[in-house]
């Protein structure tokens, strides 16, 4: 039997609101709002729907999100991800079969965001 990891939201899950952590967090739910996650790594699993903004350290998409993204390292878009919004980071990539429609702002550095 697979058990949830320390920071993980489930699939059958659904946030609406603000998400915060001081940890990093795997999302394989739906979230329906802001995630903040200053100082660590946020993934988002490849049966995510995210419908909202997303500012951690670093991004990982692998399932679907709607909304723009902001990361003081880097954002990485799956080769199965798909982001329709803004990509604001100092480094991106965006593997082979990944979708995307936005822009991208590739800042030198990006001041960390705090949590409410």
């Amino acid at each position: 039997m697979e058990r949830a990891g320390a920071g993980g939201v489930g699939a059958s899950v659904v946030i609406r609101g603000t998400v915060t952590a001081n940890e990093d967090v795997t999302l394989t739910g739906r979230v329906e709002g802001t995630i903040q996650i200053p100082n660590h790594v946020v993934t988002i699993g490849p049966e995510a729907r995210i419908e909202g903004e997303i500012r951690a350290k670093a991004i990982v998409v692998l399932g679907a999100v709607t909304g723009d993204v902001q990361a003081t390292d880097k954002v990485i878009l799956g080769a199965r991800g798909a982001l329709d919004g803004d990509i604001r980071a100092p480094r991106v990539e965006i593997r082979d079969g990944a979708r995307f429609g936005g822009r991208i702002e590739m800042p030198a550095r990006i001041r960390a965001v705090t949590a409410a």
